[in-house]
């Protein structure tokens, strides 16, 4: 008698036993399943940018002596570059440091020779791309003042994203170039030059021979 109530309660702590085990089982298979479900993808951040504080656009007329002139922004001041040549003055930086940038001048005088003048012009557009993912040439063309041109678009990794030549057609040419005055990612660089390009347009748009 005292065997089989033995047997009896040796086989009820077993069953127990294997209750509590399938269950402590169970919980951590749920557990690992859980573990294992894919995480949410998290949405990608916005593109930031510094914060640079520019100022508003506004000009006045360029006070060079050069046979050309146009308008300038009021934020800027024109640094002029000395060169040996004759032919080669009228060299001018105009410096935006709002935006450590400058919009490069250089002036040539033509002799017969436009035709080379405007494939030089050409080439230093395009030496950029191979980093540039588009160039876009814009026609400039202005008979009332004798100003003919092209204007340069480059998106892209390039040094110089916008560049423009001038000329009257005979005599004289002008060429400009964006530049900013630090090394940085395009991307970064997107809202300066997009300020910066305002600024050409309206040099280009009141430009004038002398």
């Amino acid at each position: 008698m005292y065997t089989f109530g033995f047997y009896f309660m040796l086989k009820n702590i077993f069953y127990n036993y294997m209750r509590v085990l399938n269950l402590v089982i169970s919980i951590v298979a749920l557990v690992v399943v859980s573990s294992c479900e894919e995480a949410p993808l998290k949405q990608p951040k916005p593109r930031m940018y510094f914060r640079i504080a520019m100022p508003p656009h506004a000009y006045d007329k360029a006070n060079i002596d050069c046979p050309y002139t146009f308008e300038k922004p009021t934020y800027s001041y024109i640094d002029t570059i000395r060169r040996n040549r004759p032919s080669e003055h009228c060299w001018n930086d105009i410096v935006i440091p709002a935006i450590n940038a400058r919009i490069h001048l250089s002036y040539k005088i033509i002799h017969n020779d436009l035709a080379t003048h405007i494939e030089d012009m050409h080439k230093l557009a395009f030496v950029h791309d191979v980093k540039a993912d588009d160039i876009m040439a814009k026609e400039i063309s202005n008979p009332a003042k004798k100003v003919y041109g092209l204007l340069y678009d480059i998106t892209g990794n390039a040094a110089s994203p916008y560049q423009f030549y001038l000329t009257d057609s005979t005599s004289k040419l002008v060429r400009g170039a964006l530049y900013f005055d630090a090394k940085s990612v395009r991307d970064s660089l997107d809202p300066l030059v997009d300020f910066a390009k305002q600024d050409i347009d309206r040099l280009v748009e009141t430009f004038e021979w002398k």
